[in-house]
């Protein structure tokens, strides 16, 4: 079937005589009795196949009539049957599968399966299982191949069907676990607000009291100290609260919340923070994915934070069509991308963007930073 197999002309598996073709005789009449002719292609119509079998001394191939059922060319299109089937071959599969099948005639192999994509006369592609085995005289050289081709194309869809299903019922499920989380942060957050947060500053204020009842200076110096580690204690469940879940979020919308965020990671690291973006964006994005992005923002602040020695990051929000980009890139030391390896950072962060059907890309360089990307 490659260049050294010269499919010239085609004569119908069939009760009637053959076809005469240019040159050559007519094919006798098939000697197989009708009964086990008509089993064959009843068989052949079964398993949808494409049968057909070459002659290289001769030059003739023999095929079933579910050559032309499967690919709708006539006879006459299918004479020269060489420029035929390679001219019909997917662009993207001609090479691949005329280099292979021309390796397996020059070894010593006797069979070859492969999949391709078969131009119809209609200009349809079909994906085709071709299968064939080659007969060699007692030297080893190649005398005659038959072969059978079959349409996947159904069954590739429904595969591809089955895993677009299965891709679904992920995210579902995904989605199901990230508002499960969500709902749970909300509901740590307020009891630190308002039992935890409330307890202490109660007890804050009776510190004060017994303060102003204190015999000495040393035991005021105490309860000064002590009011001190609580006032710490009240900010950092505070701190604490507001991670778990943003109270300006769903307020004040995606871009206070981020500008807060920003001042809220700068004000712990030496960090310069700035956000890029305009209320424009913000209006494409449902409530679901302003908290997307808020959370992947935090997540990346803290990669940041932890590992990058940058001293400036930039976050960015654009429309790109109909879908937000959001970009974080900061000037620290990078990485080598060979190294890569995704720790608890990145691997969260792919799974927010894998549960909303959005892209995830991250880039970097030793000595020029990290740029993280999202699109949904």
């Amino acid at each position: 079937m490659g260049q050294q197999v010269a499919r010239c002309s085609f004569i119908e598996y069939s009760p009637e005589p053959g076809m005469k073709t240019s040159g050559k005789p007519a094919a006798a009449k098939s000697k197989v009795p009708d009964e086990s002719l008509q089993r064959f292609n009843l068989l052949s119509r079964a398993t949808n196949e494409g049968i057909w079998d070459f002659h290289l001394e001769k030059g003739e191939t023999y095929y079933n009539k579910d050559i032309t059922r499967l690919f709708g060319y006539s006879k006459e299109e299918m004479r020269d049957n060489v420029n035929w089937w390679r001219d019909n071959l997917h662009p993207s599969d001609k090479k691949r599968v005329i280099e292979r099948l021309d390796q397996l005639l020059r070894s010593k192999e006797n069979s070859w399966w492969g999949e391709y994509r078969f131009r119809c006369k209609n200009g349809h592609y079909k994906k085709v299982l071709e299968k064939l085995y080659v007969v060699r005289d007692e030297k080893g050289k190649p005398y005659r191949i038959v072969g059978t081709m079959q349409d996947l194309t159904r069954i590739r869809e429904i595969e591809k069907a089955g895993e677009n299903e299965t891709r679904r019922q992920q995210r579902a499920f995904s989605l199901a676990i990230l508002q499960a989380e969500e709902q749970e942060r909300k509901e740590i957050s307020d009891e630190l607000n308002e039992n935890i947060n409330q307890v202490l500053a109660t007890i804050n204020l009776n510190i004060e009291q017994v303060k102003q009842e204190a015999a000495s200076k040393e035991q005021k110096e105490w309860l000064r100290n002590a009011q001190q580690l609580l006032r710490l204690s009240i900010e950092k469940i505070r701190s604490v609260s507001k991670q778990l879940s943003p109270e300006s979020l769903p307020f004040f919308g995606l871009l206070p919340a981020l500008e807060e965020l920003l001042q809220s990671a700068g004000g712990r690291s030496k960090i310069r923070f700035e956000l890029n973006a305009s209320k424009t964006v913000e209006k494409k994005m449902s409530k679901e994915k302003k908290l997307l992005f808020y959370r992947v923002v935090q997540l990346q602040l803290k990669n940041i934070r932890v590992h990058s020695n940058a001293s400036h990051a930039m976050v960015q929000l654009q429309l790109v069509g109909e879908q937000v980009k959001l970009s974080v890139k900061d000037n620290g030391k990078g990485f080598d991308p060979a190294g890569l390896e995704f720790g608890h950072g990145f691997s969260r962060i792919q799974q927010l963007c894998d549960a909303y059907e959005g892209s995830f890309n991250v880039k970097g360089n030793p000595g020029k930073g990290c740029v993280l990307e999202i699109i949904v």
